[in-house]
């Protein structure tokens, strides 16, 4: 009677307890995310730049529903920023799979692919993008980047005026066609058109650096300097900058002063092997034969390694 009392008790127990587990299951469902509510989370976190944790939310929304679109495209975004452009590539073809008309996930999958050097299929994939939307900007200057990689300097130029005339605010497409004229050899137009993404945003240090260059080129060594140093100013890490910024003061003469520039332009990258070519040519201009014949060893070095060419004429 007792043993039987004790059996009733622990199923009674065992009742409440799986009611009890039941309730809990039932409190937080009501307080679970929707899919909706997912892809705004990773959109907020991805605007913070918390990108493993935007992906992570993209990635609840999509396992709630394996057919949401966006929230592949949104996938695809924050992989492209994690530079997983592979994996990017994937996430955008899923979502194009299932909305054939997102210009997002076009346009998307044209950069991922441009990105992977695959430049004439990144081409193809921004025609289908501005068919699906031709007044779409951003489309019109990624293009005008795939062009100019692929040395496509007049079509580059024509793409990245298209994208300025439906957003004339857009810096990256001022700044492009800037190097696309700078490549064409029209100086001085190029100088214009990095004068005008300044006044757009003056904190781009690459825009500052481009001019520089130009300037470079119009034997403008002065005015050149003044836009690296500006440019290392707004970015202290462009190893690039200072290596130009070098080659002005060796023109200049200034060999000390570009010895520097070089030094630090090779503690911020030493992979760079002209930038020991540069050193050593300062070098022996300083008659530092034997430091000379070091960089000039470096410089094979890091050519050999990367697979690159080097001229070390002096």
């Amino acid at each position: 009677m007792q043993i039987s009392r004790a059996r009733s008790l622990r199923k009674s127990l065992r009742k409440q307890h799986v009611s009890e587990e039941e309730r809990m299951v039932e409190h937080q469902q009501s307080f679970a995310y929707s899919k909706e509510q997912w892809l705004t989370e990773g959109t907020g976190l991805f605007a913070l730049k918390q990108y493993e944790k935007a992906l992570a939310a993209y990635e609840q929304a999509i396992q709630l529903d394996p057919t949401y679109a966006l929230a592949y495209a949104n996938k695809g975004s924050t992989l492209s920023r994690l530079e997983r452009y592979e994996e990017a590539l994937a996430a955008y073809e899923q979502a194009m799979q299932l909305d054939p008309t997102s210009v997002g996930a076009s346009a998307g999958k044209s950069y991922a692919l441009s990105e992977l050097k695959r430049y004439e299929e990144a081409l193809a994939a921004y025609e289908q993008a501005i068919q699906l939307d031709p007044t779409y900007a951003l489309v019109h200057e990624y293009k005008g980047n795939t062009l100019s990689r692929l040395k496509r300097y007049e079509e580059a130029l024509a793409a990245y005026e298209q994208a300025m005339q439906l957003d004339p605010t857009s810096v990256g497409a001022s700044a492009g066609k800037g190097y696309a004229l700078s490549k064409l050899k029209r100086y001085e137009e190029a100088l214009a058109a990095y004068e005008q993404a300044m006044q757009l945003d003056p904190s781009d240090a690459l825009v500052h650096e481009y001019k520089g260059s130009t300037l470079d080129r119009l034997e403008r060594y002065e005015e050149a300097l003044a836009a690296y140093e500006q440019a290392i100013q707004l970015d202290p890490s462009d190893a690039l900058a200072y290596a130009n910024k070098g080659l002005v003061l060796s023109g200049l003469k200034r060999y000390e002063e570009a010895l520097a520039a070089y030094e630090q332009a090779i503690q911020l990258d030493p992979t760079y092997a002209r930038t020991y070519v540069y050193k050593a040519r300062v070098l022996f201009q300083l008659r530092r034969y034997k430091e000379a014949l070091g960089a000039v060893k470096q410089a094979y070095r890091q050519a050999n390694q990367f697979g690159t060419l080097i001229d070390v004429n002096f």
